[in-house]
């Protein structure tokens, strides 16, 4: 930004201070700017004010020699003594703003030897001046000792130095301004899009209740397929009343039906069960004969409630409902989903009992289940992914220029704190979409090194909040960094943190702990050997049962009313995903403990970022960089991250410009060092299609890919597409100086 003298002082605080030092020396003072117009003047003499600037052609003289002034200072950093066409002595010192003049200081009207009272009469003849009076104001002029006139350079040299820092904490002050501006626009952006993209997730529930229907459809054919049944109903009844005739000849029949068969008295007592049946329950031929239906077959949740149904329909109070499906317990203790078809039983004195098939549909809503699971994950996962890239589009905006007005700032600006919280909040929110994707699609990791110890304490900083549960995190600084996605990983944490606090409704303690372990690949892990870290999760919570303990990693098993049996099936993936394994083991009662191994860097994560550092501080070597992206926010902010960092920044919004723009700098003498490239762009060629076209001007050409959609595979195998790195939105002015530093150095980058 551009800044004149009078924008970056404050002028009447400084003419107070002029005015001191006059009353101090004696000898006034004055500010001007570099085109030599008076922006203080300090006590004028009166030889300037009643005779000099009052005729025409003195004036012009008074002013040539103020610009004259202005241009000898705007040459070097010391002061100027100017002697005027008038007889008299300037001292001028200039105002340099970061090597930049902006204006002069200037001491007036002075003589360093007695003047000479001849020449001054002359003068005030060619100009018409009253002699007397102009010789008065010529004697008033103050003659300066060189001692004087030394103390008096000192003053104004600390004096400029003065202006020269208040201009520069000003000129800060209004960038960092003007970035936390661009943030609140960007945020402002971000609000309408999440207005939009909430909109869009309406549209998606109304697919949803589509979706619904169609297995409502299917619910009918279930229905239809029982009704086929209704002649084996017929079978039933006929062959009860044989049962009164020759009951073992009809137990026989039944046999061979490939439906559980069923007759209850009035106790509920079983008087008749097929093997089809008994094999649904567990139960060896005969077994179950004389055992009470209820207490026996169902699950204890629903058993009072249907015997009081069977109930009013033995005394005739409630039509029986012929078709319906209801779950029953077999030996195992494990619920079967059954499709029943009931008919009631009458001897001569009016109900006598129940006689009903049951077909065992467990296997077939499984799998509808699972089909409406897939369609709703299929459907989040495309709303997941348009969310993502939008969402991190602006948040690139946001915090990138959150980190350039960061930059501007010293440690101890006030916004500094403000800035931190903001860049903090604005890391969580690209996690949570980062997350998101990861749920509903899954996908390879995008790797760079973290730290585990940050993301345990930020782990249980964000889970516990609010809870009963004490978090104790004890990972060293000697343990080795891992390379992982740290939004991944954070998932990892944040289930099974979320789990043992679910586990511990009443309040407890969830300790974590980590170690750094050789693994020789023959032991009770099954990993290669290699260093790994070997993180710990302890809780005090209510354990988990055996039988329940070898499911835990199922997809969609929970033992939770409200879960969906994905969280510890997340983590068993991402663990895996990343090389490493995971372990459970519980004690009802006492708790439960996760064990998590890693591979490390072999390398503490302080240690890589010295390294890190060391290689970054040297390596700008500077160079021209291509940017192409269809958002206006990361386009501006990408080149003004360039540009602090030393490079000269062109940006382009479409494939098909930035191939021309690469052709035609690769055709003079100024070529493209890096191209940064967005890989989706709506509606128009993105980055892997681009990159092929611009391989095939320079098959050596530096190409990074730049996207929201982290789980996109040519993310993290960016190398086999043409790329030589990849840069995850959002990302900050570090992240991009680390790519930059290591495409320097001739490395490929992940960041």
């Amino acid at each position: 930004m551009n800044y004149t003298l009078k924008d970056i002082i404050d002028v009447p605080k400084l003419r107070d201070l002029l005015d001191v030092m006059d009353e101090m020396y004696g000898v006034p003072s004055a500010v001007v700017d570099r085109d030599g117009a008076v922006l203080i003047a300090g006590a004028w003499q009166d030889i300037c004010a009643r005779f000099h600037r009052t005729h025409a052609e003195t004036e012009k003289l008074c002013i040539e020699c103020n610009v004259k002034m202005g241009s000898a200072v705007g040459k070097e950093t010391s002061q100027t003594l100017y002697h005027c066409p008038l007889g008299l002595v300037y001292f001028a010192s200039g105002i340099f703003i970061e090597g930049k003049h902006v204006g002069s200081i200037i001491s007036n009207q002075l003589f360093l030897t007695p003047p000479d009272e001849a020449h001054f009469s002359r003068q005030a003849l060619r100009y018409g001046f009253d002699k007397d009076e102009y010789l008065a104001a010529v004697r008033s002029v103050p003659v300066l000792s060189e001692d004087k006139l030394s103390r008096e350079l000192v003053v104004l040299k600390s004096l400029v130095q003065m202006l020269a820092e208040q201009g520069l904490q000003y000129k800060r002050q209004r960038e960092a301004e003007e970035s936390l501006r661009k943030s609140e626009s960007a945020l402002s952006s971000l609000q309408e899009t999440l207005q939009e993209q909430y909109e869009e997730l309406q549209l998606n529930e109304e697919s949803l209740r589509d979706q619904n229907d169609e297995l409502m459809a299917t619910e009918e054919m279930l229905r239809a397929q029982i009704l086929e049944h209704e002649a084996s109903q017929k079978l039933l009844r006929e062959s009860f009343e044989i049962i009164t005739r020759e009951k073992e000849t009809a137990q026989r029949y039944l046999d061979i039906a490939g439906v559980m068969f069923c007759a209850l008295n009035r106790s509920g007592e079983i008087i008749l069960m097929n093997k089809k049946g008994a094999q649904i329950l567990g139960y060896g031929d005969g077994e179950l004969l004389g055992r009470n239906w209820f207490d026996v077959c169902l699950p204890e949740e629903v058993r009072e409630k249907v015997k009081a149904v069977f109930a009013l329909q033995l005394i005739g109070n409630l039509a029986p409902v012929e078709f319906y499906e209801n779950s029953v317990i077999n030996r195992k203790g494990e619920k079967r989903l059954i499709a029943f078809h009931n008919t009631l039983l009458h001897d001569d004195e009016g109900i006598c009992g129940v006689l009903f098939s049951g077909e065992d549909i467990t296997v077939q809503r499984m799998t509808e289940d699972e089909r409406l699971k897939a369609l709703k994950l299929e459907s989040l996962g495309v709303l997941a992914g348009g969310i993502a890239h939008d969402f991190n589009n602006l948040l690139t905006g946001i915090m990138g220029n959150i980190s350039m007005a960061q930059s501007y700032l010293d440690d101890t600006h006030k916004s500094c704190k403000s800035l931190e919280r903001a860049e903090a909040a604005s890391v969580r929110a690209a996690e949570l979409a980062h997350q998101l994707l990861t749920f509903a699609r899954g996908g390879e990791p995008v790797k760079k090194v973290v730290s585990l110890r940050n993301i345990a304490d930020e782990s249980v900083s964000f889970a516990l909040h609010g809870s009963k549960i004490k978090g104790y995190v004890d990972v060293p600084e000697t343990i080795s960094a891992i390379e992982a996605d740290e939004g991944q990983i954070s998932q990892v944490f944040n289930n099974i943190i979320i789990n043992a606090v679910q586990a511990m409704p009443d309040g407890g303690n969830i300790k974590i702990t980590a170690h750094n372990e050789q693994l020789d690949g023959n032991g009770n892990v099954p990993l290669p050997a290699g260093m790994y870290v070997r993180l710990v999760f302890e809780d005090e919570g209510c354990g988990i049962a055996d039988d329940t303990l070898k499911r835990i990693f199922d997809p969609y098993f929970t033992t939770k009313s409200s879960g969906n049996g994905l969280g510890l099936a997340s983590v068993y993936s991402i663990v895996a995903r990343h090389g490493g394994h995971i372990g459970v083991a519980s004690v009802i009662g006492k708790g439960t403990v996760f064990t998590v191994y890693l591979p490390s860097i072999g390398a503490t994560y302080e240690h890589y970022q010295h390294r890190s550092a060391a290689q970054s501080c040297c390596v700008h070597e500077g160079g021209a960089v291509l940017v192409m992206d269809d958002e206006d926010i990361i386009r501006d902010m990408t080149a003004e991250m360039l540009r602090a960092l030393g490079y000269q920044a062109t940006t382009v919004a479409s494939g098909a410009e930035a191939i021309a723009v690469y052709k035609a700098a690769s055709e003079s003498a100024e070529p493209f060092m890096v191209v940064i490239m967005d890989l989706t762009i709506p509606g128009g060629m993105g980055g892997k299609e681009t990159a092929e076209q611009i391989l095939a001007i320079n098959p050596n050409a530096c190409l990074v890919v730049s996207s929201g959609y982290s789980n996109d595979p040519i993310m993290s195998d960016y190398g086999n597409h043409g790329f030589v790195g990849a840069l995850a939105k959002p990302y900050k002015l570090p992240d991009l100086m680390t790519l930059l530093a290591s495409l320097n150095k001739g490395q490929c980058a992940m960041v």
